[in-house]
């Protein structure tokens, strides 16, 4: 006899199933934040270029350059956040109908955990396709970038240090507050 797969199995043959949508996200994730670095080059060539020669037109190109990557970056990034929604929907497609059927035969047995399976489920729908699932993936990628600038300049590398440490505590503070 075959023996039913137990729902472990079920929910990581699911999440299995969406690594094609995540290994994607991974690679629009990195050069989303490696296009970040486009300012810093622009700052340190307006300073280092620009000031020193006063040329309008290599401030007019550079201006231009820096505006075309921040368009790219943010197409990739609308392009990763549609990668992470498709993928919530396809975990539902995957998933909905049996949650579906589990909760209903509960809710026939008086089960009072029957309703919470739906919501689980699109609870983590949701959360494939949120701000917070992005900024679990750019961390380790910033966290990088971040050596990438001290490399490149150490003042500007300690600026950026400083002000992800006060992003961070802003963020601390109000989780704190707000929880």
């Amino acid at each position: 006899t075959m023996k039913p797969p137990s729902p472990d199995s079920e929910l990581r043959d699911a999440l299995f199933s969406l690594r094609k949508y995540f290994k994607r996200t991974l690679l629009f994730s990195f050069f989303t934040n490696a296009l970040t670095l486009g300012s810093a080059f622009y700052m340190l060539g307006v300073y280092g270029r620009v000031v020193n020669s006063r040329s309008m037109n290599t401030l007019l190109m550079m201006t231009l350059l820096v505006i075309c990557v921040h368009a790219l970056m943010d197409i990739l990034d609308w392009t990763r956040t549609k990668l992470l929604y498709a993928a919530g929907l396809r975990l539902d497609r995957t998933l909905g109908e049996r949650v579906f059927n589990a909760t209903f035969e509960a809710r026939l047995r008086n089960q009072p955990f029957g309703i919470m399976a739906l919501n689980d489920l699109r609870n983590f729908r949701g959360f494939l396709s949120s701000p917070a699932l992005t900024s679990l993936v750019d961390a380790p990628i910033s966290l990088l970038l971040i050596v990438i600038i001290f490399v490149m300049s150490a003042p500007l590398g300690l600026f950026t240090l400083a002000a992800a440490l006060a992003m961070a505590a802003v963020g601390a503070v109000t989780q704190r507050r707000t929880a």
